[in-house]
């Protein structure tokens, strides 16, 4: 550069010499320009180097069969992963960990003890806690602390409860649950100890109760799926009578719009005054569950095993990843995340924010019959029978950096640098994946 100045001083002309410092200035800068692309290049070129090394490595974990060099592997990639912002659900880093975690026998997390007899999860959307109810219908809290699950029993209903209605509010601190003989007990649970309110809606079938946001009622399913009523938690009244069954409800989580999916897989969509409007889906495929994700969002499953997101009743967008029928959905506490259970007993996960990523996928080995996300959308809950036909319960962890962490406690070695050039890459500095004590 010194060289550079004093060849300038001496070509310039004289009535352009006092011109040259400004030259000289704007050489300096365009230098300095140059030098920061090119270090933002290398930077942006290392990044998606090791990002695509690390889903590389994690796919490569998963199907070697020294166990302690899969568990290396899956947690390199996710060092790497976590290191150069890649993305935090990537479904191939999540594979990597959990199947590591399956082969130390520390996935899934076995919630103890579970009842013996089918399990479906209820999940308040403000609630810190999950409940279960089953065939037993003993009502159980499922919570955690520090970094265990346990089960605490909370009531039992009356021996005439339906528990397959049975629904907890969003702030869950009531129940409400269905008989066989037309009445709904409304029971409180910060006093489980007291006797249940009962309301009557007649000598009729109950199918369904949804309650409705900011402890406004619920609304009722009765009579084969031909009537909707709605209780106000003073007085019960007809507000919808159908010609064709529902077969499900739900709400928008603000309480503007319920929706109801019928038999013969029309959707029909009321107003806070009840105004009815409909749509029908394709008839390729039919709708198996649908969730309302918000004022206008019906997350749809289907037997040709896609999702489907309608917005105002016109298809957004499907979602692909499963290879079997779609057997029900389930929205995460901060509605970012989705989860579908398929026949197949798997369970795929995806972020609602960012859907151009692939969803996390979990298999069960259990048939699945109830899934959740846990309160802090942490973890999946799952409901399943065993092949012994007992009900489990386990748990499945979706934050990446707290199960490498976990995975990192059972190594005993690190990866030789001839398995780091074998198996991560012969040009890239070696790193110590897991401190081994």
């Amino acid at each position: 550069m010194q060289k550079i100045l004093i060849l300038l001083s001496f070509l310039l002309p004289m009535n352009l010499y006092g011109q040259s410092d400004e030259i000289i200035d704007s050489l300096e800068f365009e230098l300095k320009k140059a030098k920061a692309i090119t270090a933002s290049a290398k930077k942006n070129a290392d990044q998606r180097r090791y990002l695509a090394v690390a889903r590389d490595v994690a796919e490569v974990s998963f199907e070697v069969h020294d166990q302690e060099l899969s568990k290396l592997l899956a947690i390199q990639a996710h060092r790497f992963n976590a290191k150069y912002d890649g993305y935090i659900y990537d479904a191939k880093i999540h594979f990597g960990l959990t199947k590591a975690l399956e082969r130390e026998g520390l996935l899934p997390e076995k919630l103890k003890p579970a009842s013996k007899t089918k399990q479906r999860i209820i999940s308040p959307s403000s609630s810190p806690f999950l409940f279960c109810i089953g065939k037993d219908k003993v009502l159980t809290k499922l919570l955690k602390q520090a970094d265990t699950w346990r089960a605490e029993n909370v009531l039992q209903l009356n021996s005439s409860c339906i528990p397959e209605t049975a629904v907890i509010n969003d702030t869950g601190d009531l129940l409400a649950v269905g008989t066989s003989a037309g009445v709904i007990e409304v029971y409180d649970l910060t006093q489980p100890n007291l006797k249940p309110k009962i309301v009557s809606i007649g000598k009729q079938s109950i199918q369904q109760i949804v309650f409705i946001p900011e402890k406004k009622g619920f609304y009722v399913l009765a009579n084969g799926g031909l009537r909707i009523l709605r209780y106000d938690l003073k007085k019960i009244e007809e507000v919808v009578n159908l010609k064709d069954p529902v077969k499900k409800l739900d709400i928008a989580t603000d309480g503007s719009q319920l929706v109801g999916l019928d038999t013969l897989g029309n959707f029909h969509i009321w107003d806070r005054t009840f105004r009815e409007r409909t749509f029908t889906m394709n008839k390729y495929a039919a709708p198996t569950d649908f969730v309302c994700s918000n004022e206008s969002n019906i997350i749809i499953g289907n037997n040709a095993s896609e999702i489907l997101i309608h917005n105002n009743e016109l298809m957004r967008r499907i979602l692909y990843g499963s290879r079997s029928a779609i057997s029900s959905v389930q929205l995460s506490h901060n509605k970012k995340f989705l989860a579908a259970a398929t026949q197949d007993n798997f369970i795929l996960i995806w972020n609602l924010e960012n859907l151009k990523e692939r969803p996390i996928k979990i298999q069960q080995s259990t048939t699945i019959h109830s899934i959740s996300f846990s309160p802090d959308d942490q973890s999946m809950v799952v409901s399943g029978i065993n092949p012994s036909g007992q009900n489990s319960i386990d748990i499945w962890p979706l934050n990446q950096s707290q199960m490498a962490e976990l995975l990192c406690t059972t190594v005993k070695r690190n990866l030789t640098h001839e398995g780091w050039e074998i198996y991560i890459a012969v040009d890239l500095p070696r790193e110590v994946t897991c401190p081994i004590n």
